[in-house]
């Protein structure tokens, strides 16, 4: 669970700091952020991909020429791609050169800040995530300089008994590293030549739990069992971003290897279930599949009530609603699970009711935490007012994320909807009177229409 995020000159943050704790220094088992349109909602959540990428750039390197095409099947993206099309892309890949393999195939913090700097920021971009690691806090902390690559990296967490510093690694004005280890760190001393080695060539275009990652196989046994718990921690978070591939493969339609049947088959039946309780007009959900050079082809159909019969229909032919809850449900099913999920815009074309009844059965169960974010406004009707956070943007253009109950006093019987609309809880859209007649005439204009 997360406690805390602190963000600087990161994408539309200039300075941010976020509790996500309630009394006692708890952390909340769900945060539900509200803002208006370009309020910064997204970035809040980007926030927390950027950390999941940032101990994962030396995961994935770029394949060599000779191992390409054997290597791509195995890339984001070209799972679904037959056999034909992996050859195409292999001989194109060969043809664009080196640099440009290495740009499609790998990260690295520079691309990663480029990507995530907040625009005209004069300074560093830091973050800080303080999360629960065995019981106690533990902080995270990353600083990025020059060429945006990474210049500070920090992890604080409890080691036997005592909190502390379990390695602080840092380069300085003249670009020398120095590090700086708890005195448990190393459990055998043969680790610390060959760390040394690793942070010497790849510190700073990659961070040292990134380092540490790759390296686990040589390295795990020579240090504390608190650093690869921190990694394994950060692997345990779910995050839903439009744009970005989801946490399984496509559950529409596509093409899965032939050894992946039997979990297209555990889905179908938890997606059957799943919609046949949400929609009283489903009947049944399954796959279409047929199997072709140890390749399963499938494609999802969903057996609907239409005009008193039931007929299959393709997934693709269903509501924006009705996908986007298929979208959910494996973040929805790993919540359960007990794992930390962050999603963004949860509730798109999904019914305020169908939402809350959704949410009411997975939160306040104990298990795992949930941070997401909504325009759904309604939703403030029913959710905790500690929980229901709200961006406001400043007179000076610094935005905070706070909950409502710390904002305004709330009573049971206050409509937090209609205070939000009030703007009782700060920001809220504001617009002039919009003349749509003035609109299509500018454009008309220019155009040359009369």
């Amino acid at each position: 669970m997360f406690k805390r995020v602190v963000l600087d000159n990161f994408k539309s943050f200039c300075h941010l700091d976020v509790d996500f704790t309630g009394s006692k220094d708890i952390p909340h088992d769900y945060v539900a952020v509200f803002g208006r349109n370009g309020s910064g909602k997204t970035n809040l959540i980007q926030a927390f991909q950027f950390l999941i990428d940032s101990t994962k750039t030396l995961e994935h390197p770029y394949p060599h020429e000779d191992s390409f095409k054997g290597t791509i099947m195995l890339e984001e993206g070209f799972e679904n791609c037959d056999e034909e099309t992996v050859d195409l892309i292999g001989k194109f890949a060969k043809l664009v050169g080196e640099n440009t393999r290495e740009r499609l195939f790998s990260l690295n913090t520079s691309r990663l800040v480029g990507e995530s700097k907040m625009l005209g920021a004069k300074g560093n971009m830091r973050m800080e995530f303080t999360f629960v690691l065995n019981g106690a806090d533990a902080v995270y902390s990353m600083e990025f300089g020059e060429n945006d690559r990474i210049v500070y990296e920090n992890l604080d967490c409890r080691i036997g008994n005592r909190k502390g510093s379990i390695f602080t690694i840092s380069r300085d004005e003249n670009k020398q590293i120095s590090t700086r280890y708890h005195k448990s760190f190393f459990v055998e001393k043969e680790g610390l030549p060959a760390l040394w080695d690793a942070i010497s060539n790849d510190w700073g275009p990659h961070t040292l739990l990134s380092i540490l990652r790759r390296e686990r196989d040589s390295i795990e046994s020579m240090v504390c069992n608190e650093v690869y718990d921190a990694l394994d921690h950060f692997d345990d978070v779910r995050i839903c971003l439009r744009g970005r591939k989801g946490m399984t493969f496509d559950l529409e339609s596509g093409i899965i290897r032939s050894d992946k049947r039997k979990m297209l088959e555990a889905y179908e039946s938890a997606i059957s279930k799943f919609f046949i309780r949400t929609s009283l007009d489903i009947r049944n959900v399954h796959y279409d599949v047929y199997e072709d050079g140890g390749r399963i082809h499938y494609q999802l159909y969903f057996e609907k009530r239409i005009n008193g019969e039931f007929q299959d229909v393709k997934s693709s032919h269903e509501s924006l609603g009705t996908r986007n809850l298929l979208r959910l449900l494996p973040y929805l099913m790993e919540l359960s699970r007990g794992k930390t999920v962050l999603i963004d815009e949860i509730d798109t074309g999904i019914h305020v009711e169908l939402m809350y009844l959704i949410l009411e059965e997975i939160l306040g169960s104990g298990n795992g935490q949930l941070i997401m974010t909504t325009h759904n406004t309604r939703l403030l009707l029913k959710l905790d007012p500690k929980k229901a956070y709200v961006i406001n943007q400043h007179y000076n253009d610094a935005k905070t994320i706070t909950p409502i109950s710390s904002i305004a006093r709330t009573q049971k019987n206050n409509n937090n909807e209609d205070r939000y609309h009030n703007g009782v809880f700060g920001d809220i859209p504001h617009t002039s009177l919009i003349d749509m007649e003035e609109i299509s005439g500018t454009f008309d204009e220019f155009m040359g229409d009369p």
